[in-house]
């Protein structure tokens, strides 16, 4: 991990928001050799600096010991944390004792040395200004910074399941499962490639679907929340609602106040008839989920079913603002337009919702049900 940190403090560096950590060593029992090493090597360096009273040793505190606990964690548990963010603090630390190691390195290189110090450091700051303003536009968004990550490191299947999940929540379902095939690919293993699976077939209401790659993501992953919760939601849509119970209140006794985890259980007071129970404990969950579609989807069904239908019409907006290819959104909102005799409004959604797959079908019996004509 060492040496990949070291490379981020180059400015030229191809920077991603996220990176693979470097293998350095054929197993994981000698990678967490080289982590317990590493460790032992910073202590010991920072001690000796304290013990001779350095002036640089504030500084490398600053530079090092940021970095100390994602190694104890690799070291002890095996639970790997790297990425670039990491380094920000520490590059802080890096700058202030190479300014103070300035003064040193002019005085061995001559007549000149200043010079030499100052034209250095001035490229360093100027280079790493310029790249700074270059690569800002790879953060612009959540599918620009994914699709940053997968050029610049097309090796790592973060970049491909980040996409998906990104894709997914627009509802370009035929795209994520292309990428979510990418990053199978590079690591079969990998437990997010069936979440994001999972809501794919949530997208497209295939309940059964979302249950079997919920539980294959579990296969690979017990501990996994993501996969916990999908796993409730499916069980729900499928009416095995002892079973999602039973998981949703494991989770939150694991959970305590968890916004996720509060989400899904008050879809699943709505399935069990408690509407009323359900719309505080959604709202709740809101205020730290504001871009979560699920959630503004079960906020408008409880809204509805406790006859706030100004509720659930602002909600079903927001739904399908956040997914547009949320065929049962557009569908809820045009039943919440027609509760409130939006007759404009109900003909725009159920125009969103004919252009989607399995829309047309699904907008006549719309119209059979509500009694509407054609638009």
């Amino acid at each position: 991990m060492f040496p990949g940190y070291a490379a981020y403090l180059w400015p030229w560096f191809a920077h991603s928001p996220d990176r693979a950590a470097p293998r350095l060593a054929a197993t994981p029992g000698a990678e967490t050799m080289i982590g317990a090493l590493c460790v032992l090597a910073v202590v010991a360096v920072f001690l000796g600096l304290l013990w001779r009273r350095s002036r640089v040793g504030p500084a490398l505190a600053l530079a090092l010991f940021p970095l100390v606990p994602p190694l104890v964690l690799a070291s002890t548990r095996g639970y790997g944390l790297f990425g670039e963010r990491h380094i920000y603090l520490p590059s802080a630390g890096v700058v202030w004792a190479a300014a103070l190691a300035g003064p040193a390195w002019a005085a061995r290189l001559g007549r000149h040395g200043g010079r030499i110090v100052v034209a250095v450091a001035g490229v360093l700051v100027l280079g790493g200004a310029l790249e700074t303003l270059r690569i800002i536009p790879a953060y612009h968004d959540d599918e620009t910074m994914y699709r940053t990550m997968t050029a610049r490191e097309p090796g790592n299947p973060t970049g491909f399941v980040g996409l998906a999940d990104e894709l997914t929540r627009r509802g370009r379902l035929d795209e994520s499962l292309t990428m979510l095939a990418r990053a199978q690919a590079l690591d079969p293993a990998l437990a997010s490639v069936f979440v994001g699976r999972a809501r794919v077939a949530a997208q497209r209401q295939d309940w059964d679907g979302m249950l079997a790659a919920a539980g294959h993501a579990l296969t690979l992953d017990r501990d996994l929340q993501s996969a916990w919760l999908l796993r409730g939601l499916a069980l729900m849509r499928l009416r095995r609602l002892d079973e999602a119970g039973r998981d949703l209140e494991r989770l939150r006794q694991e959970y305590p106040g968890h916004p996720e985890v509060g989400a899904v259980w008050g879809q699943y007071l709505i399935e069990r008839g408690r509407p009323a129970e359900a719309l505080p404990v959604l709202a709740a969950a809101a205020g730290l989920l504001a871009e979560e579609p699920s959630l503004w989807d079960a906020i408008g069904v409880a809204s509805g079913q406790t006859g706030r239908w100004e509720d659930a019409r602002a909600a079903f907006q927001h739904t399908v603002a956040l997914s547009p290819g949320y065929l049962a959104g557009w569908l809820r909102l045009a039943a919440a337009c027609q509760r409130l005799g939006d007759a404009p409004g109900r003909n725009r959604a159920l125009t969103q919702a004919d252009a989607l797959p399995n829309g047309p079908p699904a907008v006549a019996a719309f119209q059979r049900q509500f009694g509407t004509s054609p638009r």
